[in-house]
């Protein structure tokens, strides 16, 4: 099963700017642009440049010409949020690279805030630069504050950008259509990797895309390395592709939540996650109880995985709540999962809430303290075929029940291959099924087919 995303421009997949920055452009085309330090702005560090990046900002909407710093190895100390209203007129912002343009956020305010607003959504690009919060680790408060966030905005490139010291989300888009964060490195959350929820590395929320999150790398933050959902009825994200991240060291995963649709998540790495290395969750009470449908999860590494109650190296998890939620049409293959608590989870643990019509096809899981594969509180129909399942605590495929009130269509458990499960406990089946719906055929246990 596969789902196609619209297009974007070839302009904007090329990662085109929207301004010249250099000379020899096409007649008619601007080659000027503005500087910090035009406007007061200290590349030292030692004054604060909150008011001149401000006036910068300000006088390059009012032009339609881009921001750029030419100063190696410049410092910029920001002691108040640099907070910029597109008006529907594009910003673009670039540095000399996140090893030579730096940013310093000096207290507990958001860093950069770029917002527009619906029907006057503008361009936003923001390239090779660094930020980060002085004192991070000295917070004490309520957690929040961004580092960098974007509202209402129509094309969104982030790339190059190393984000750090953040006491809420790191890179944060919100309302946002044709956007693309990619090559960016986002570490050392408040936190650290220990859980606290709110500090993503890379967020979006509320956004109908197209959009792409690719060749990123994010270590040490405190909850989702990158995460995408919407807790808005009328406002789903939708249509997004995550793929090519490094992720190491995290308390969450890569998550989709709430309202969302559409979407593939491969290639990525994720190394020693607390809790799942792609997770499909829903843990929200009525009001905030959406379908999530329409993904595949694909060609991702998962190692190391913690461990967080039943959730998997990728999993499809209810874990709480008392809404009517589900995550249906749903394919998992091709994934390799090794060294973790549970490999892949596929289950609801409230009622009212059902993974439904769930692919999980071609994965090699391999050294799981307890199950393989999970499956339970599920309706819909299952097809879980030509798996490798080897060297699990427990049982190598727990094939639980189907959820009171809810259809069921054929649950077909076929092909797979199991080896050395019962590891920990030698009473432990290869394969339990718990209800009868489950068709169990043909699978190779131990070189015996069965």
């Amino acid at each position: 099963m596969m789902y196609s995303l619209p297009r974007l421009s070839r302009r904007f997949f090329l990662g085109l700017p929207a301004f010249a920055w250099t000379a020899g452009a096409s007649a008619g085309i601007s080659t000027k642009f503005y500087t910090p330090e035009q406007f007061g702005a200290d590349p030292i560090g030692e004054k604060s440049s909150s008011i001149a990046f401000a006036n910068m900002f300000n006088k390059a909407l009012g032009d339609g010409i881009p921001c750029i710093c030419n100063i190696e190895n410049a410092v910029y100390r920001f002691d108040q949020p640099l907070i910029i209203k597109t008006r529907g007129k594009p910003v673009c912002f670039k540095g000399m690279g996140l090893s030579s343009t730096k940013i310093i956020i000096d207290g507990w305010f958001t860093g950069i805030s770029i917002g527009g607003a619906e029907g006057f959504e503008a361009r936003v690009e923001l390239r090779d630069f660094e930020i980060t919060r002085s004192n991070y680790k000295l917070y004490d408060g309520s957690v929040g504050k961004r580092s960098i966030e974007i509202t209402w905005a129509d094309g969104v490139t982030i790339s190059g950008v190393k984000e750090s010291g953040s006491i809420g989300f790191g890179i944060f888009l919100d309302r946002c259509k044709n956007y693309e964060i990619s090559h960016c490195v986002v570490t050392d959350h408040f936190t650290g990797k220990t859980h606290s929820s709110g500090t993503d590395g890379i967020h979006i929320y509320r956004s109908e895309g197209p959009g792409r999150v690719f060749g990123n790398v994010v270590h040490d933050v405190g909850d989702d390395a990158i995460s995408f959902g919407s807790f808005t009825a009328d406002s789903p994200t939708l249509d997004f592709e995550c793929y090519g991240n490094v992720i190491q060291d995290v308390a969450g995963s890569v998550k989709v939540y709430g309202n969302a649709k559409r979407f593939r998540i491969y290639d990525n790495q994720v190394i020693r996650p607390k809790t799942g290395g792609v997770v499909i969750y829903d843990d929200r009470g009525p009001d905030q109880s959406f379908v999530i449908s329409n993904g595949e999860i694909f060609n991702n590494i998962v190692r190391g995985q913690i461990g967080a109650g039943i959730c998997g190296g990728i999993a499809v998890w209810s874990p709480t709540g008392d809404g009517m939620g589900s995550q249906r049409n749903i394919v998992i293959r091709n994934n390799q999962i090794e060294d973790g608590n549970f490999g892949i989870t596929v289950a609801s643990q409230t009622p009212h809430k059902a993974p439904m019509d769930i692919t999980i096809k071609d994965n090699a899981i391999a050294g799981m303290r307890q199950r393989g594969i999970m499956i339970d509180g599920i309706g819909g129909s299952f097809l879980i075929a030509g798996n490798e399942i080897s060297d699990t605590g427990f049982e190598g495929a727990f094939l639980g029940a189907v959820q009171t009130g809810m259809s069921i269509g054929m649950l077909d458990f076929t092909d797979n291959k199991l080896s050395n499960s019962g590891l920990l406990d030698s009473k432990r089946l290869p394969i339990k099924a718990a209800d009868d719906a489950w068709m169990i055929t043909n699978n190779l246990i131990n070189g015996v087919v069965r």
